[in-house]
């Protein structure tokens, strides 16, 4: 790391990290490594270690290793003949040139 290196750029340092530059903007909100030189971000090697690191860590709490317990909701059945008149309803519906979409209270 010279005192003259040059700073990265977004799309410079999102190649380099590997990932999307999307994906380097959404990340900046939680791990804002970079310095800012009037509008633009801009990276040293110090903030691409940062973020690398910081990655990693949501990375491995994602894995549900440090997570608690996880709460799913009830899984809803449906009957086939329900499916079925549910299929032929939107199909007449279609036919008819009606909405799509269900009324409100339904």
């Amino acid at each position: 790391m010279g005192a003259y290196e040059r700073p990265l750029t977004m799309d410079e340092a999102a190649e380099a990290l590997g990932i999307s530059r999307r994906t380097l903007t959404n990340s900046l909100t939680r791990l804002p490594y970079y310095e800012l030189r009037g509008r633009k971000k801009v990276f040293y090697s110090e903030h691409i270690t940062a973020l690398r690191r910081g990655m990693h860590e949501c990375a491995c709490k994602s894995d549900g290793s440090k997570v608690g317990p996880m709460r799913t909701a009830p899984v809803q059945t449906v009957s086939a003949s329900d499916a079925l008149s549910e299929l032929a309803m939107l199909h007449e519906r279609k036919k008819r040139g009606q909405s799509l979409k269900r009324k409100f209270g339904r």
